[in-house]
């Protein structure tokens, strides 16, 4: 494949070594071809297309091959996209953008121009010029990895995994053994939550490259999607060993640790974590819920303030810290850590019942009421919003609205423990007979 790797620690040089080019100068024994250039300079056009030296010395070798003035078209096309790719290898996007576009104006279905542009692109979240050029590959050469490109994008980009599947399928239909197209089948199930299928094709991508950080990972989530901890363990550590110095790697065997109650692993783990990335929120939330359940509950609290201190805050911290504060009766303090949540992208309804529940404990009716409605918004399936927010209405005086909004509750998905519990508070308000009412209703 021609191809870098979207997700994971698979580095662009790596993968974007460009074989084809390489391969070009070699013919069968025995057979005569004609020289790639026919001039004294071949040597430095050997040298840029097998693509062997450091970057910088690649673009200046792949330059000045292109100095020579007696190149063939087709030579010195072949020239300008090894040294694009040079140039991106070097860090320089806009010339190796450049250089390729340059190519595409003189040949528009370049096959390897076309993979190498539509790659960057890729590669810089550029999908709509990616999926362009990638459509040119599948349009004109019929070509796998345009089928690959697409089938990335198409998951990527759109959440269509219909149309992920279908295009990797024929990516694979043309070449069943590139590990990329299993890696990227495996994902697609993955983020269907298909995890058996998506073992099944990361453990082939592993099979024909053992050396791929991401098809571990890959791996070590497919499992532990099935709560299947032990090989989700193992597989996260194959990764470390080929990228130690990885935080999220590091986070993730931490919390396969962690859902195997090995506390004390856990917390090392989630320490060498936040040591490799002290960004890194994961790390920090799997390290304070170790320590809670160990009943270190200080400990737990530290950590949730080391990592808003290291600027690791984000929505799912925020949300961990104020749920950790709530459980030891601290809701003032909650109330703070989830609308810091609540500015932070990632925003669903458990974060707003969450708020509703803290608001509901310091008789914040009007603030449990909102956050109740905002919760009802973003999940109007589910009953447990419903519930609080006739649990807020019943509270301030509104007994009818109350009663209305909790039979839809009701309604939506019974539950004996709100059921007991908003009897309760209709009793404790006086209204005794309201709750027996509700008790025949709902037996």
């Amino acid at each position: 494949m021609l191809h870098p790797m979207k997700i994971g620690l698979e580095s662009v040089q790596s993968l974007c070594v460009c074989v084809v080019l390489a391969c070009c100068l070699l013919v069968a024994p025995g057979a005569q071809a004609k020289p790639l250039i026919t001039s004294s300079e071949t040597s430095l056009a050997r040298a840029c297309l097998q693509q062997t030296q450091p970057p910088a010395r690649l673009v200046d070798l792949c330059q000045a091959a292109l100095d020579v003035a007696a190149l063939h078209q087709q030579d010195r096309l072949e020239l300008m996209v090894a040294l694009g790719e040079a140039q991106l290898w070097a860090d320089d996007a806009a010339a190796a953008e450049a250089t390729l576009l340059s190519v595409l104006d003189q040949q528009p279905t370049h096959r390897d121009a076309l993979d190498a542009l539509a790659w960057q692109y890729w590669e810089e979240d550029q999908y709509d010029e990616a999926r362009s050029l990638f459509q040119t590959m599948v349009d004109a050469h019929g070509d796998e990895n345009g089928f690959g490109g697409l089938a990335s994008i198409a998951r990527l980009a759109d959440d269509n995994y219909e149309e992920a599947r279908r295009l990797i399928d024929i990516a694979l239909a043309i070449d069943p053994g590139d590990d990329w197209f299993h890696r990227e089948s495996g994902w697609i199930h993955f983020e269907q939550e298909h995890h058996k299928p998506a073992v099944r094709a990361f453990e082939w991508a592993i099979k024909l490259d053992a050396e791929q950080v991401n098809s571990f990972y890959g791996l070590g989530r497919a499992y532990y999607g099935l709560a299947r901890y032990e090989p989700a363990l193992n597989a996260f550590s194959q990764a470390i060993e080929l990228a130690p110095n990885t935080g999220y790697l590091h986070s993730w065997r931490a919390s396969s640790l962690y859902r195997m109650k090995r506390f004390r692993a856990a917390i090392k783990e989630a320490r060498v974590a936040i040591r490799d990335d002290p960004t890194d929120p994961f790390a920090y939330v799997t390290k304070a819920a170790s320590h809670r359940a160990l009943e270190e509950i200080q400990e737990a609290i530290d950590t949730y303030r080391a990592a808003v201190e290291a600027g690791a805050g984000d929505n799912y911290l925020h949300y961990w810290f104020a749920h950790s504060l709530f459980s030891e009766g601290r809701p003032r303090e909650a109330l703070e850590q989830i609308d810091l949540a609540l500015d932070f992208d990632g925003t669903a309804a458990v974060d707003h019942e969450l708020r509703a529940d803290i608001a509901l404990e310091l008789e914040a009716l009007p603030t449990a009421l909102e956050a109740a409605r905002a919760a009802q918004s973003l999940a109007p399936e589910a009953s447990y919003p419903v519930y609080q927010a006739a649990l807020a209405l019943l509270r301030s005086g509104e007994t009818d609205a109350a009663l209305a909004e909790f039979d839809r509750a009701v309604t939506l998905g019974p539950d004996e423990e709100m059921t007991r519990t908003f009897a309760r508070w209709l009793v404790r308000l006086g209204k005794p007979m309201a709750a027996l009412t509700l008790r025949q209703r709902n037996r």
